[in-house]
């Protein structure tokens, strides 16, 4: 069971094993997969608080190859495959019920619903990540938010990624 679990957030996050240290000692498999239950929570919480951010940032500098690839990438595709199946199956339902009940119309087509959806889940990934990187701090996270202010951003991801930077120390 805990296999299938490392497989399962592995897949869910491939890029959220733990820096080497630079005392060269390599994280053990439990701390590698705590780092990417950190990070996944944090890239996909509701409603999140201090507590989800400070279970990221507990890991430092460790951390920073994992948030500056999800600033820069989005998503794994693993995860966007997930989603894209989960929201074409809710707009599926969504149609059913529309054929039921003729006063309930579908506001787009399901492509359209799901591509605005994954984009929403894409920009929250980076958003969060913009926002960890400037809690934790320091050169290597300066630098991912540097190059990722360069390149083409929706608006709001765009906005994040600077005021991270102006909080970055």
């Amino acid at each position: 069971m805990r296999i299938l679990r490392s497989l399962a957030l592995a897949a869910a996050v491939p890029w959220a094993a733990l820096a080497q240290p630079q005392s060269g000692v390599r994280p053990t498999a439990e701390e590698a997969e705590r780092a990417a239950s950190a990070l996944s929570a944090w890239y996909e919480c509701q409603d999140c608080g201090a507590r989800e951010l400070k279970a990221v940032t507990g890991y430092g500098e460790r951390v920073v190859p994992s948030l500056a690839a999800a600033l820069r990438d989005g998503p794994s595709p693993a995860r966007r495959e997930r989603l894209r199946h989960s929201l074409g199956e809710a707009y599926d339902r969504m149609a059913e019920q529309a054929q039921r009940y003729p006063d309930r119309k579908l506001p787009e087509s399901r492509s359209d619903y799901v591509e605005r959806y994954v984009a929403n889940v894409d920009a929250q990934y980076r958003i969060r990540a913009a926002q960890a990187l400037a809690s934790i701090g320091g050169g290597q996270a300066r630098s991912a938010l540097e190059a990722a202010l360069g390149k083409s951003q929706r608006d709001d991801v765009r906005k994040a990624i600077e005021r991270s930077l102006g909080e970055t120390r």
